[in-house]
């Protein structure tokens, strides 16, 4: 039986990019302890659906293709167990900005085109549609926490990460966290099978993601005041027509009243940082966190890997020069 001689990695964060770096860890022959102070299942446990979507940010673009051929994988091969969805989604720009009008990562997405003006919502000035993913969080999380206990990783509640190798994937501790607002409810509409996100000139986003199970999620981010379900449901169905088919608005039960505030945090980092601990030792931490939403997180925690190999290179190189300077005294 094959043993690894690597160390063991501490990571901190029980979130997507905490379990799938630890599942890559894994994967390479580490030993993986995640700590965090909530574990998905726990009650108070917060998870937003979301579907992949393209980050502004440059840095981030490669990681975001390498995401993107995973989640499809895993859309076509284990969609009802990682709660993933092959879908179209349609983005709607009342004001759009030059990189809204000329997307640069077309290309990469199935079905990408743009739709004509005479076919666009009022007060839309520009819009497309394109084959994505669809993510249902709660279930990914839950399929991600399975497959890092499965391969032998551990989970410890809270506590100090004290190994020399550490994965930071929280990042709350280093960054001054934004609140952003968010109303988000959840509708039973089988019918719909199409995400749709709207940019307004006020700067709220609009959005709506199915799920499997036939229902709905809806919601607003960075509303300008406080919405009733209904009126959102009635103004989302401007951009999607088949939200009320058949039933009309009033025939819609809104389940699971969920008034949110979500926190991001808006600067995204993968990168090493040697400390130098009180006992005089080195500690190499890799911090991998700060990304919007979780386009990035397998390219992302494939960097974050190479990261702690290149770390532990240097921790191991580190002791055999002080072994070797033992020696000679």
């Amino acid at each position: 039986m094959f043993t690894s001689s690597l160390p063991r990695v501490h990571v901190v964060g029980a979130n997507i990019y905490g379990y799938t770096t630890s599942i890559l860890l894994l994967l390479q022959g580490y030993k993986v302890t995640l700590l965090a102070n909530e574990f998905p299942g726990d009650t108070g446990y917060h998870t937003d659906d979301t579907t992949w979507s393209w980050q502004a940010d440059a840095s981030s673009q490669h990681y975001d293709t390498a995401s993107f051929k995973m989640f499809w994988h895993l859309a076509k091969r284990k969609a009802a167990e990682s709660g993933m969805m092959v879908g179209n989604s349609f983005k709607y720009y009342e004001e759009p900005t030059d990189d809204q009008a000329n997307p640069s990562w077309n290309h990469l997405v199935p079905g990408f085109k743009m739709i004509d003006q005479q076919e666009l919502p009022k007060d839309v000035r520009l819009g497309y549609h394109y084959t994505t993913v669809m993510i249902n969080t709660k279930r990914y999380l839950a399929w991600l926490q399975t497959q890092f206990l499965a391969m032998g990783g551990r989970q410890r509640r809270a506590g100090q990460a004290t190994a020399p190798l550490v994965v930071n994937c929280d990042g709350s501790s280093t960054l001054r966290p934004t609140h952003q607002q968010q109303q988000q409810w959840t509708v039973r509409a089988n019918q719909v099978r199409r995400s749709i996100h709207v940019k307004t000139k006020h700067g709220e986003e609009l959005y709506l993601n199915p799920r499997l199970d036939g229902t709905v999620v809806f919601g607003i981010n960075r509303p300008i005041h406080q919405y009733k379900a209904h009126d959102l449901l009635e103004r989302i169905s401007t951009y999607c027509p088949e939200l009320t088919w058949g039933k009309g608005l009033n025939g819609l039960t809104v389940e699971e009243l969920d008034l949110t505030s979500s926190i991001g945090l808006d600067d995204p980092r993968v990168e090493n940082q040697y400390i130098a601990t009180s006992l005089g030792t080195k500690r190499a931490v890799t911090h991998n966190y700060g990304h919007r939403g979780h386009s990035s997180s397998w390219g992302a925690a494939q960097c974050a890997v190479r990261l702690v190999n290149e770390a532990h290179g240097h921790l191991k190189k580190n002791s055999q020069s002080v072994s070797e300077l033992l020696s000679n005294l």
